[in-house]
């Protein structure tokens, strides 16, 4: 086998590794609130596929206290994003929409809005769309 080829089946392995290893979570999914929580506004849609496509193998950024064995745990879990109000450190609320965490939705989008990107939703109504 020729360098060249040896070099391009190192070059693929590589560039397929993020994904190989990552959570076998659901493509399309809406973040809602937990159930018996009222929402002010409706559920968001998500897409783990577009995220870890923009940000291969990342998924450790939003998802904290996943150690990358397993299946990592919900927003919502107990221990985790299980408060109901706006302000306490571990509510669910906060976990989306911290402007100050760049874990949280709103302050990644707003970052990546300051950087130059102009297609990242950042208001309510981008991310929370009424039908």
């Amino acid at each position: 086998m020729t360098t060249f080829y040896r070099a391009l089946i190192l070059i693929a392995f590589v560039l397929a590794a993020p994904s190989a290893f990552a959570a076998d979570l659901p493509a399309d999914m809406m973040l809602s609130a937990p159930d018996g929580w009222e929402a002010r506004r409706p559920a968001v849609p998500f897409s783990h596929t577009l995220h870890d496509r923009l940000n291969p193998g990342q998924c450790a950024t939003c998802h904290h206290e996943w150690d990358g064995s397993g299946q990592p745990a919900s927003c919502s879990s107990s221990g985790c994003h299980d408060q109901q109000g706006r302000r306490e450190a571990r509510s669910f609320y906060r976990a989306f929409h911290d402007r100050s965490d760049q874990r949280s939705c709103v302050g990644c989008h707003s970052t990546a809005r300051r950087a130059g990107s102009t297609d990242i939703p950042v208001s309510c109504g981008d991310c929370h769309v009424r039908n």
